[in-house]
C-alpha cells in the first residue's frame, strides 16, 4: 500500500495530499490561499472517510513522519500519540472500504442514520489485511529507525532514561499486536541486527524493542524465546550497565514462559545472574533489574524445585544488597528470598503462610538450614531499620516463611543464646540512640557469606598501612622531651615534629575515612510514628521466633526474654512485653491449627500457663505490682528507669546551681541532712524550689532563673518517667490478658490499659492496648460480677468526649467540624483528641474480637448505640432556614447523646461482622431522621455515619437508604461520598475510618 503524502514533507514546507496542493501553497502564498488549501484538504479527508477510509489515516501518516523529526520533543510527542492510536486501532490501521455509492458488505443501512458492518467477501478481507499489514510495516520501519538513531537520554535515579526510545518501543509493541507471526519474527530479526552494533545506545534501543515485543506477543513466546534468549543472555554480559538492565527487564514479563526453552537453559540463565551479582555495585543501574528477574525465575513454576539445591552457596551473594541504598533493590531482595523459601510449596499454602498470621507448617528446604542464623539476623535488622512500608511488609513475610520453614532441630541448634540476646538488645534500643555496632552484622567484603560486626568494619576501615602497629603509632605521636645539644640535634627535633604532624594528619584522614553510622541505624530519625511501627513489628517477629524455638525444645528463648522483662530500661521491658504478646498469640494459633481439641479442653487460665513459661508470667505480675513510676523496679531495686538517669543528673546539677545562687544572696535553703548530691530525689528538689520561691527573688535575678531551670528539669523528668511507666505497665497488662491468667483484682490490669488508651500519642501502641482490652472483655464476658458494662461505657465516653462537648456548646457562623485539626489547639485539646482516638481504637478492636456475638455478649454497647437514636427529639425538627450568620443554640441532652451514638456507629460499623447487617438495617431509618435535624452539626454527623455504612455495606444498605433519603439529600450524600473517597489519609480520623 502506497502511503499518502504527509501535509508536512521532508523540507518542512506545507503540502496537501497531491502535487497541485503543494504547488498552490508555497512560501510566498498568501494567508487566504493557505487557509483555502487547508479547507480543501479537510474536505478531501472528510470525503475519504465518508467513502470508507480509515478515519485516522491522515493523523497516523503525520505521526509516522514526525517520529523522525530532528527535535526530540516532536519525536517524543509523535511516538507517544502513535502508541495511543495503535492501542485501539492497530487492527484497523490503513484499512479502506470503498462504498462506490451503494451499500456494500462493509456498510449496510442500519435504519438509524448509521452504517452497520455486514457480510464481506473473502477478497475484501484479504485486501483489508494486506492494507493493514502494509501500513503497520511502514510504521514499524519508522519506529525501528527511531530505536536505532535516537540519542536523547538522561539519567534519573539509578539508570538511564531514554523517553523517545522507550516510548517508541512501546508503540512498536502495540503495532505488533495486529501482525501475524511471520511479520513478528521478521521484526525480531531486525532487532537482532540492532543488538550487534558497537554503540551501546543502539543496543539499548534494540533491547527495549525486544522487551516490549515479548511482552506484547506472549502468545508467540514458544516461537520467539528460543531465538531471543541467547541474545538477551548476551546482553546480560554486555559491558554497559544500562544495556544489562534493559535485558533483565525484557526477561521479567516472560519469566514464567521460559520453560519452553528447556530447564537446562533456565538453569544456565539463573547461574549467569548469580555470577553477575558480585559484579554489581551500589551505583549499578542493573542491580534492581537483575534482582527482580532472579526473583521471578525462582517462582513456583516447573523446575523451580531443582533450582534450590545450589542455593546454600548462592544465597549469600544477596547479603550485600539487603540494606541497599535504593528501596527498589531492597524490595527485590526480599521478593527473591520470599520466592526461594516458597518455591517447593503449593501456591495456596504459601499465600496463607506469608500473607496472614496463620501458623501454617511448611516443609523445611534443605538449603535454608545452614543459612538460618545469618538470614534471621539480616531480616530482623531490616525490620528494625526499614522505612519503606512495602519493603517492611515484604521483610515481615520473609520472616514468617523463615520461621515456619526452619526445621525444629536446626532452629534449636543454630539459634544460640548469644543471638537471642543480640536480637533482644537491638529491639530494645532507646530512641535517639544508634543500634549497637557490635551487634549489627554486615556482610564482609573479603569473604562471601560471612557476617561481621559493624564495629569491626569501621575499625578495619580506619586502619592505615602506616599504623599497623598501634603501640608504635601511639608512641610516634608523642613529642620528644630531650633538649638539643647542637644544631644537628635541633634538626632532628624538627624532623621528629614534622613526622608527628604527618602522623597526626594521617590519623585525621583515616578518621575521616571511617564510614559513619547511617541515619537509618539511629532509632527515631524517621519520626516517632516510625519508631512505634518498628518496635511493634520487630517485637511481633521476635515473639514468633521465640514461640517456635520454645516449641522446638530450645532452652535459650525464655531466659533471654525474662532478662529483658526484668531489665532496668523501660524500653527493654516494653519490647519484651510486646514480644511475649506475640509469643502467646502465635502459640494459640498454632495450637488451634494443629490440636484444636486440646485448646477447647483447656480452661482459659490454663492456656497461658501452658504456652508461656511460668517464670515469665511471674515476672510480669511482679512488674505490675510496682505502681510507683519513681521506683518502678521495686522491690528488687529502688533505682529509676535507665532512660531517666540523665534527667536525674540534670536535675541534680540544677539543684547545685540553685543552692549556689541562694548562697550568693545569703539565703539558706533547707538542705536534706545526710543526703549526698547523687542521692537527691525529686521530693528534695521540689522542697528546695518551694523554699527558694518563698524567699521572693526578684524577677530576672540569678536565683529566679535557677528556680525556673529547676522547675523545667523537674517537669521533663516527671513527664518522661510517667510516660515510660504507663506504657511499660500497659504492655505487661496485655501479656497477662493474652495469657488468660487474670489476677484477683482486675484493677492492676484494667488501669494500665485504660491509661495508655487515654495518654499514648502513637496509634500503633494504642492499638496494642485496645486489643488487650478487647481480650479482657472476652475473658470477663461470662463472669459475675463483670466489669464489662462499666468498661464499655467508659470507652464510649472516651470516643465521644470532645465531640459531645462541642455539640453541647453554641456555635456561630464559623462552625467547623470538631474533627478538623486546629493548628493552635491547646494541650488539653490535644489530650482529648488522643483520648478519643484511643476509645475509637478500643471499640474497633472489640468489634473485631467479638465478631457476630458482640450484641449478645456486650448488650450495653447496643443500648448505647441504638437507644439515643430512637429518641423523639429529632422527629419534629426541620432543616433550619436561617442565614449563614445565625447562631445555633446549644443542643439538648437527647440530641447530644444521639450525636455520640451516630459517631460510635460510624466508628464500629466498618469493623462489624457481615452477619450483623440485619441488626443495623432498622437503625438506618433513625439515622436518616437525624440527618434532617435543624442543627448543622447533627446533620453532618448523621451524613458521615450514613456514608460510612453505605461504603462498607453498599449492597445491603443502599436499597433501604434510597427509600429514606430525599432527592436533594441524596445528592448531598453522593457529594460527600465522592469527596471523602478522595480525601488524603492524613485528613481521616485517627482510627483510619471515614
Amino acid at each position: 500500500m502506497a502511503l499518502e503524502k504527509s501535509p508536512r514533507d521532508g523540507d518542512g514546507s506545507l503540502g496537501g495530499s497531491n502535487g497541485e496542493d503543494g504547488a498552490a501553497v508555497g512560501p510566498g502564498g498568501s494567508a487566504a490561499a493557505a487557509a483555502a488549501a487547508a479547507v480543501e484538504v479537510g474536505d478531501d479527508e472528510v470525503q475519504q472517510v465518508s467513502e470508507g477510509g480509515w478515519p485516522f489515516q491522515r493523523l497516523g501518516d503525520q505521526l509516522v513522519v514526525d517520529s523522525l523529526d530532528p527535535v526530540w520533543e516532536v519525536r517524543h510527542g509523535a511516538v507517544l500519540a502513535l502508541r495511543e492510536l495503535l492501542r485501539g486501532h492497530a487492527a484497523a490501521a490503513g484499512v479502506e472500504a470503498p462504498l462506490d455509492g451503494v451499500p456494500s458488505g462493509w456498510a449496510v443501512p442500519g435504519g438509524q442514520g448509521k452504517r452497520n458492518l455486514g457480510t464481506v467477501s473473502a477478497a475484501q478481507v484479504a485486501a483489508a489485511r494486506a492494507a493493514n499489514r502494509r501500513w503497520l510495516e511502514d510504521c514499524i520501519v519508522h519506529l525501528l529507525c527511531v530505536l536505532a538513531l535516537d540519542r536523547f537520554g538522561d539519567y534519573g535515579s539509578d539508570q538511564v532514561t531514554a523517553p523517545v526510545r522507550e516510548t517508541a518501543a512501546q508503540a512498536l509493541g502495540m503495532a505488533l499486536t495486529a501482525l501475524d507471526s511471520v511479520s513478528v519474527r521478521t521484526v525480531a530479526a531486525m532487532l537482532q541486527e540492532l543488538q550487534g552494533q558497537n554503540d551501546w545506545r543502539v543496543r539499548y534501543g534494540g533491547f527495549c524493542g525486544l522487551k516490549y515485543m515479548l511482552a506484547a506477543r506472549m502468545d508467540l513466546a514458544p516461537d520467539l524465546l528460543p531465538g531471543a534468549l541467547p541474545l538477551l543472555r548476551q546482553g546480560l554480559a554486555d559491558p554497559d550497565d544500562d544495556v544489562r538492565a534493559s535485558c533483565a527487564d525484557a526477561l521479567v514479563p516472560v519469566a514464567g514462559a521460559l520453560v519452553v526453552v528447556g530447564p537446562q537453559a533456565v538453569a544456565e540463565l539463573r547461574l549467569q545472574l548469580w555470577d553477575l551479582l558480585p559484579q554489581l555495585s551500589d551505583l549499578s543501574a542493573a542491580t534492581n533489574s537483575v534482582m527482580s528477574l532472579l526473583a521471578h525465575l525462582y517462582g513456583r513454576g516447573p523446575g523451580s524445585e531443582a533450582a534450590t539445591d545450589e542455593l546454600t552457596t548462592l544465597v549469600p551473594r544477596l547479603f550485600p544488597f539487603v540494606r541497599h541504598t535504593l528501596s527498589t533493590v531492597r524490595a527485590s531482595v526480599m521478593q527473591c528470598l520470599e520466592r526461594m523459601l516458597a518455591s517447593p510449596v503449593p501456591t495456596a499454602a504459601v499465600e496463607e503462610a506469608a500473607d496472614t498470621a496463620v501458623a501454617v507448617p511448611l516443609p523445611p528446604p534443605a538449603w535454608l538450614q545452614p543459612l538460618l542464623p545469618a538470614l534471621v539476623q539480616l531480616v530482623f535488622q531490616n525490620v528494625m531499620m526499614e522505612g519503606e512500608q512495602r519493603v517492611l511488609d515484604a521483610s515481615v513475610r520473609v520472616w514468617r516463611l523463615l520461621v515456619r520453614c526452619a526445621a525444629p532441630a536446626t532452629l534449636c541448634e543454630a539459634m544460640a543464646p548469644e543471638q537471642f540476646r543480640a536480637l533482644t538488645a537491638l529491639g530494645s534500643t532507646q530512641v535517639g540512640r544508634a543500634l549497637d555496632p557490635n551487634l549489627v552484622l554486615v556482610p564482609y567484603a573479603g569473604e562471601t557469606g560471612r557476617l561481621v560486626p559493624l564495629a569491626l568494619v569501621r575499625q578495619l576501615a580506619g586502619m592505615t598501612p602506616g599504623t599497623a602497629d598501634p603501640t608504635a603509632a601511639s608512641a610516634s605521636s608523642f613529642p620528644s622531651f630531650r633538649g638539643p645539644k647542637r644544631s644537628r640535634s635541633s634538626l632532628k627535633q624538627q624532623q621528629a615534629a614534622a613526622a608527628a604532624a604527618a602522623a597526626a594528619a594521617a590519623a585525621a584522614a583515616a578518621a575521616a575515612a571511617v564510614p559513619v553510622i547511617p541515619t537509618d541505624f539511629i532509632v527515631g530519625t524517621q519520626g516517632e510514628e516510625c519508631v512505634a511501627r518498628m518496635r511493634t513489628t520487630a517485637a511481633s517477629c521476635f515473639g514468633t521466633l521465640l514461640a517456635c524455638a520454645h516449641a522446638s525444645g530450645s532452652a535459650a528463648a525464655a531466659p533471654e526474654l525474662l532478662a529483658a522483662l526484668s531489665s532496668t530500661a523501660a524500653t527493654a521491658r516494653q519490647f519484651a512485653a510486646l514480644a511475649a504478646c506475640a509469643w502467646l498469640q502465635y502459640a494459640k494459633q498454632q495450637l488451634r491449627l494443629l490440636r484444636p481439641e486440646l485448646l477447647q479442653q483447656m480452661q482459659t487460665h490454663q492456656q497461658g500457663l501452658m504456652l508461656l513459661p511460668q517464670p515469665l508470667l511471674q515476672q510480669v505480675f511482679a512488674a505490675l505490682a510496682a505502681t510507683s513510676c519513681v521506683t518502678p523496679l521495686a522491690p528488687a531495686s529502688l533505682e529509676p528507669y535507665a532512660e531517666v538517669v540523665p534527667y536525674y543528673a540534670q536535675m541534680r546539677r540544677e539543684v547545685l546551681a540553685l543552692v549556689a545562687a541562694a548562697v550568693d544572696v545569703h539565703i539558706l535553703l533547707p538542705l536534706p541532712q545526710g543526703v549526698a548530691v547523687e542521692n537527691v530525689t525529686m521530693e528534695h528538689a521540689v522542697a528546695l524550689v518551694a523554699a527558694a520561691a518563698a524567699a521572693g527573688p526578684a524577677e530576672g535575678s540569678p536565683l529566679a532563673q535557677a528556680c525556673s531551670r529547676l522547675r523545667g528539669a523537674l517537669a521533663s523528668l516527671q513527664a518522661l518517667e510517667q510516660y515510660l511507666h504507663v506504657t511499660a505497665l500497659a504492655f505487661m497488662a496485655a501479656v497477662v490478658v493474652h495469657g488468660g491468667v487474670l489476677p484477683d483484682k482486675f484493677n492492676i490490669v484494667i488501669q494500665p490499659l485504660m491509661n495508655c488508651l487515654r495518654r499514648e500519642p502513637q496509634l500503633r501502641l494504642q492499638e496494642v492496648c485496645a486489643e488487650g482490652l478487647a481480650e479482657l472483655l472476652a475473658l470477663c464476658s461470662g463472669r459475675t460480677p463483670s466489669p464489662n458494662d462499666k468498661l464499655v461505657r467508659n470507652l464510649v465516653a472516651m470516643a465521644t468526649a470532645d465531640l459531645l462537648a462541642a455539640a453541647a456548646a453554641p456555635t456561630g457562623p464559623s462552625h467547623q467540624s470538631s474533627e478538623a485539626p486546629d493548628p493552635g489547639a491547646s494541650g488539653q485539646q490535644s489530650a482529648s483528641r488522643i483520648s478519643r482516638r484511643g476509645g475509637e481504637a478500643a471499640l474497633v478492636a472489640i468489634a473485631k474480637r467479638f465478631e457476630e456475638t458482640i450484641w449478645q455478649k456486650l448488650p450495653t454497647l447496643w443500648t448505647l448505640v441504638a437507644g439515643p437514636l430512637g429518641t423523639t427529639s429529632g422527629e419534629a425538627t426541620a432543616v433550619t432556614t436561617a442565614g449563614p450568620s445565625a447562631t445555633a443554640p446549644p443542643l439538648d441532652g437527647d440530641t447530644v447523646a444521639a450525636v455520640g451514638s451516630l459517631h460510635v456507629l460510624r466508628v464500629v460499623g466498618p469493623a462489624l461482622a457481615r452477619q450483623l447487617l440485619p441488626s443495623v438495617l432498622p437503625l438506618l431509618q433513625d439515622v436518616c431522621r437525624w440527618a434532617r435535624h435543624a442543627d448543622p452539626r447533627v446533620r453532618q454527623t448523621a451524613a458521615k455515619c450514613v456514608a460510612t455504612l453505605a461504603r462498607c455495606w453498599t449492597e445491603g444498605l443502599m436499597p433501604e437508604l434510597l427509600k429514606q433519603v430525599s432527592f436533594l439529600a441524596w445528592l448531598f450524600l453522593l457529594l460527600y461520598l465522592f469527596l471523602s473517597a478522595h480525601t488524603s489519609a492524613s485528613a481521616l480520623p485517627a482510627s483510619g475510618l471515614v
